[in-house]
């Protein structure tokens, strides 16, 4: 998969140098500006997500995707939670790179998806899966999955792209398996995945033929 698809797919630009700072998809513009305070997660019919960055290098990175499914009645909901989460998150990357000149993490995003009311995706950019494994785990993360999760028609998608340096992204991965400590296990459905290891055949062979 190309850069440009995943940008068309998610309105959020993957490549190297900076991040643009606007890339628009549909009405919908997602505002990637120098890591910094910015507020609101807009609805699909607003003009601009929550999103902060800060200029990648030309070396490869880590992109972490999560897509939540609002239950019936729970859009504003979801919405406010995410807009907290988001808000939050930018504190966490702030403090880090302002200990350690590294901010935690590159792109951290919420959008909601431009076609389907009710449905959002978070877009986050590491500089390696150490740094995406830690904002995972954080505290923040941990609460956040906990309290989203009643207010979710299904479990969180997620996904993991290796972002390379020409500008191309890898084959999609699930991230991590099942862990058994609750929080994203359970807000995601690994809890009950067999390690991971659900997946069943829907279709039928017929002569060697799928239908």
């Amino acid at each position: 998969m190309s850069a440009a698809s995943m940008s068309a797919a998610t309105g959020v630009r993957v490549g190297t140098g900076e991040v643009s700072s606007s890339v628009r998809h549909r009405g919908v513009a997602s505002l990637c500006r120098p890591l910094r305070r910015v507020s609101r997660v807009h609805s699909r019919s607003s003009s601009s997500c929550v999103c902060m960055a800060i200029k990648v290098s030309n070396q490869s990175s880590v992109a972490f995707t999560a897509m939540l499914k609002a239950s019936s009645g729970s859009r504003l909901s979801v919405m406010e939670k995410l807009q907290k989460y988001v808000d939050d998150m930018q504190d966490v990357a702030l403090e880090s790179s302002s200990a350690s000149n590294n901010s935690l993490a590159l792109i951290f995003a919420a959008q909601e998806d431009s076609h389907e009311e009710g449905t959002f995706h978070l877009w986050q950019r590491y500089r390696n899966a150490q740094d995406m494994l830690k904002a995972q785990e954080h505290v923040t993360s941990k609460i956040f999955y906990e309290e989203i999760r009643p207010s979710l028609s299904q479990p969180v998608a997620l996904a993991t792209y290796d972002c390379r340096a020409d500008g191309s992204i890898s084959p999609c991965c699930v991230p991590f398996g099942p862990k058994g400590e609750g929080g994203m296990d359970d807000a995601t459905g690994a809890a009950k995945m067999a390690a991971g290891a659900a997946a069943k055949q829907t279709m039928k062979v017929d002569d060697g033929l799928l239908r």
